[in-house]
């Protein structure tokens, strides 16, 4: 597998996966998120199948994905963001979209994980994570990546769910 970093195919992915998510809401709610050390309001979409909720966004070098468990109220704590670079390889941002020789495209992750909380970190991800993990060649190196899902496949959303799960098991297990 390989990162891909064309702007236009990142572009067009990012899209996609929204999509994919956005038919699975059976809900569009308005609640408080903190972000970049303020409060913000934010539109989420809620999926009562999955039992999450997701948002997204863009910044100036990356797309925003957030996500968080339950159907929020007036208040919602994002569990993990599954951020993608608009362009090229950016280390700093967590979420990456791969593809394998056969064309098929899979949602990853570096393990760049917060929490305002002491343990919470890229450590005590690969410490704890239990998913799948791949091995990729990225500028020269072999970096490992959380293997979210396939994004053409039939079980991505529940592949989502799994990994926003795991997350908040890691933040509970690196907090104590």
């Amino acid at each position: 597998m390989r990162i891909i970093t064309n702007r236009d195919e990142l572009k067009s992915l990012e899209e996609k996966f929204k999509q994919i998510l956005i038919r699975l809401s059976d809900e569009r709610i308005k609640t408080n998120i903190s972000h970049r050390g303020g409060m913000f309001e934010f539109d989420v979409y809620y999926s009562s199948k999955l039992n999450i909720w997701f948002t997204f966004g863009e910044e100036s070098n990356r797309y925003w994905n957030a996500f968080g468990i339950g159907r929020p109220g007036k208040y919602a704590r994002v569990v993990v963001e599954v951020n993608i670079p608009k362009e090229g390889v950016d280390r700093r941002i967590g979420g990456v979209f791969l593809k394998d020789k056969s064309g098929r495209v899979c949602l990853g992750h570096r393990g760049k994980i917060g929490g305002g909380a002491r343990g919470v970190g890229p450590r005590a991800f690969w410490n704890y994570y239990k998913g799948d993990k791949i091995d990729i060649p990225e500028n020269g190196e072999i970096v490992t990546v959380a293997l979210i899902g396939c994004i053409d496949s039939p079980d991505f959303p529940e592949k989502i769910k799994q990994f926003i799960v795991e997350v908040d098991n890691i933040k509970e297990q690196a907090k104590s």
